[in-house]
Order: structure tokens, then C-alpha cells, then sequence
């Protein structure tokens, strides 16, 4: 959820501002097995683009205004919450999305195409505003470009919180066209969350994806690694945000690799030279 993620990188980053952390001992990824994987599934959030947590009070002071209509603002933030966590929880066969707008219906006493018109006028005029806090992570655009012109398939395997608009607009930010991800999650095309197991074999069901063939690439142990407990292989990358997570968990037998794009650059290079 939007303000769970607010929170995560506010922590980081003031992890991140601490004392210099000794380099991190890298799990290989020599490690992987050769030739074998032709899918990258890609995180987003702190992945492929950061954000300065100087944004959840802005964006929190412009949805308190959008809501108004319907919620004072404690009120709003009680609502918000309560359905995000049912979202989060949501282990019916309805999407994500539907499962928000059906609890803060019922929370406003209102209906949900109500509360959707408010989530649609929040994106398109609220949260597009916060384009100046989102940052691309260095060389994820470049990891990204060589992956593609090395003819893997590439998704987007973000956390299926938000509608597709704010993931299309956060690729935007990153630099990245859409259109080269044949998937790309959002809480309106699914119907688990990171971090369950189930949100990864709901992934692999829906796209016929073989998990020996895919490598998840994501910053966080705790909502990326579970992938390797449906099969996929999964790479941590270390960016000043998540250095100390991914140091915390080195012992984890979930975690295949981890390094920096520089890294998995290389590797990818490796993989698709011609036999020797």
C-alpha cells in the first residue's frame, strides 16, 4: 500500500544516512544455473525508482483534501487503512482493487464507483504530482535496456496495491516504456499480495510460466524472496536503500544472489554467449 511504502523507504532512508556500512559479501550469481532462466521478473519500488519519503506527508495532505467529500481526515485515514489491510488480506477470487473500493464504500456509506472517482481524480491530479520525488535507481534503466536487446522476457512483478495509472506512471518516472513487459502487476489484475507465496503461484498460473525459467529481481528480502518458495530463482539488488536488508540476509537459503546491476549486467552478458 501507498502509505506502507512511504513508511519502508522513510526508515531506509534514515538507515541509509548512518555510519558507511562495510561492503557486503555478495551470494554469487555464478551460483544460478547456466542457460537456464529467459524471464526477469522486475520489483519496482525501490528497484527500478526511489522515493524521497519527504512525499508521504504531501501525499497524504492532498488525498485528506480529495476525500473530503466523503471523510474527514481521521476519519479517511481510519478507512484507508482498515481496507488496505483487507486488500492485503484479500483471498477471494476478486481483484485487489475491488476489494479496496468495497470497504471504503462501506466505510463513507457510499458506493464503490463513488470512491473510485475519487481514486481516479487522486491519480490523475494528486499523484502525478509527486513526480519530482521519484527518483530512478542508477542503472536499473540500463539493466533493463540490455536485457531486452539480449532477448529476455521481461514483467513487471510489483506489489499489486495500487491501480495500473500510478505503476504506468512510475515506470514513466524510471525512464521505462511499458511497453516492453508483456505483464506488468497492479491491484486491478490481481487478486494476492507480496508477500504471500500465493501471489507468486497466482503469477505463474496466469502466465504459464515455468519457475525454473524465471528470476525474480527485487530489493526486498521480505516481499521478494518468497518467490524462491514457489521455484523462481531470485536476485537482491544492493542499492544504498536496501544494502542493510539484503546484508541481514545472506543466510537466507531463499536468496539465490545479490549485487549490483553492474553484476547482473555482466551475468546476463555471460548467459547469452554463444557455447564455447
Amino acid at each position: 500500500m501507498l502509505w506502507r511504502f512511504f513508511r519502508k523507504q522513510t526508515a531506509a532512508a534514515r538507515a541509509a544516512a548512518g555510519p558507511k556500512a562495510k561492503e557486503m559479501k555478495m551470494k554469487n550469481l555464478s551460483g544460478l544455473p547456466a542457460r537456464t532462466i529467459d524471464t526477469l521478473l522486475f520489483d519496482l519500488d525501490g528497484t527500478l525508482i526511489d522515493l524521497s519519503p519527504k512525499a508521504t506527508r504531501l501525499f497524504y495532505l492532498r488525498a485528506f483534501s480529495r476525500f473530503r467529500p466523503l471523510f474527514n481526515p481521521l476519519s479517511f485515514f481510519l478507512s484507508f487503512k482498515t481496507s488496505m489491510k483487507a486488500l492485503l488480506a484479500n483471498r477471494s477470487d476478486r481483484f485487489n482493487h475491488d476489494v479496496f473500493l468495497e470497504h471504503m464504500a462501506r466505510c463513507g456509506r457510499t458506493t464503490p464507483d463513488a470512491v473510485d472517482r475519487l481514486v481516479s481524480e487522486m491519480i490523475e491530479k494528486d499523484f502525478r504530482s509527486l513526480k519530482p520525488y521519484f527518483t530512478p535507481v542508477a542503472r536499473a534503466r540500463d539493466t533493463v535496456c540490455l536485457a531486452k536487446a539480449l532477448g529476455y522476457r521481461l514483467a513487471i512483478v510489483t506489489n499489486p496495491v495500487f491501480p495500473a495509472r500510478t505503476v504506468l506512471y512510475r515506470l514513466d518516472w524510471a525512464g521505462l516504456d511499458a511497453a516492453d513487459f508483456f505483464w506488468i502487476t497492479h491491484s486491478q489484475n490481481m487478486n494476492r499480495t507480496k508477500p504471500g507465496v500465493a501471489f507468486y503461484t497466482e503469477l505463474l498460473a496466469r502466465l504459464a510460466l515455468d519457475p525454473a525459467r524465471c528470476l525474480m529481481i527485487g530489493n526486498s528480502p521480505e516481499e521478494d524472496l518468497p518467490a524462491r518458495d514457489a521455484g523462481i530463482r531470485t536476485f537482491l539488488v544492493q542499492t544504498p536503500l536496501s544494502a542493510r536488508a539484503i546484508r541481514k540476509s545472506l543466510a537466507d537459503k531463499r536468496l539465490d544472489a545479490c549485487g549490483g546491476y553492474d553484476d547482473l549486467m555482466e551475468w546476463m552478458r555471460k548467459e547469452k554467449e554463444p557455447p564455447s
